[in-house]
């Protein structure tokens, strides 16, 4: 499992277009620290979408904002959100780090030694006295355990908690989906019009250098209309599938004017969980 502060200038999202709408309301909800579930389907551009927000935030904001992808048991997520805050200069936690070890020690080291109880009561008051915002992403049937942590850095440590997920109900958010259950409280990130769809197409015809020809699907069948009309609407095209794209076409993995047969079902090509090859 990998967690880091989202604010990181390397992680510029690149181009973006057709989300002024989202990119309005989050930043709005995390300068005034309101809780969001942020939800869409797979490969709708949810995570580009908070960093979009997390770079255009003041510095002292934006540093306050830790992410986390909940890949692992809550002992191990509590512990690395832990080391995130410490990261992040946080002074409670540094003071007791320095108050229980001697020179040379890390952070990680200590933080393993501490038991799930302890963790959750540094966790508690470094959040309510750092003003952080908390950033969940592929939450998946969030466990009980974590919901509990969810809740009480929301309601009694008055620390946002943004949850990013393919849906906002129980089976995605677990017990946290009771937290976020009015429209007030949830963001949903859906297709993008057309207009900006085929902005977005052409960017990176020009980034990559494809040719007019890789992008057709056949006579008349150009490719923005192609999969932005009405037979796969929900489905963002990303700038990382296009990169695949004019890198399979340019070493011949596909005939000119191909399409992958998997390309409805995401930029890397899944289908029924399996990857599928050129029509």
């Amino acid at each position: 499992m990998q967690s880091k502060q989202i604010y990181d200038g390397a992680h510029d999202p690149g181009v973006f277009v057709g989300r002024d709408t989202e990119l309005a309301r989050l930043r709005a909800a995390i300068e005034r620290r309101e809780s969001l579930a942020i939800w869409g389907p797979a490969d709708a551009g949810k995570t580009a979408l908070v960093r979009r927000v997390i770079a255009g935030l003041p510095r002292e904001i934006a540093r306050q904002c830790v992410y986390l992808p909940v890949r692992a048991a809550p002992q191990q997520m509590l512990r690395q959100l832990l080391e995130d805050m410490h990261a992040a200069g946080d002074e409670f936690l540094a003071g007791k780090f320095r108050g229980e070890t001697g020179r040379g020690a890390s952070f990680a080291q200590w933080a393993k030694r501490q038991t799930s109880l302890r963790m959750r009561g540094l966790l508690y008051r470094a959040a309510q006295e750092g003003k952080y915002r908390v950033l969940l992403d592929e939450v998946v049937g969030l466990s009980d355990a974590f919901a509990r942590i969810v809740k009480e850095l929301t309601w009694m440590r008055e620390t946002p908690v943004y949850l990013i997920a393919r849906g906002c109900g129980e089976t995605e958010l677990g017990r946290a989906a009771r937290l976020y259950w009015n429209d007030d409280l949830r963001l949903p990130v859906g297709p993008i019009p057309l207009p900006a769809a085929k902005v977005l197409v052409e960017h990176c015809i020009r980034r990559f250098g494809l040719s007019r020809a890789h992008l057709y699907d056949g006579p008349g069948q150009p490719l923005a209309e192609y999969h932005f009309g009405g037979r796969v609407e929900t489905r963002l095209l990303h700038v990382d599938y296009m990169m695949q794209f004019s890198y399979r076409a340019r070493r011949g993995a596909g005939p000119p004017g191909g399409t992958r047969a998997a390309l409805p079902c995401g930029p890397g090509g899944e289908k029924g969980g399996k990857k599928s090859g050129w029509k």
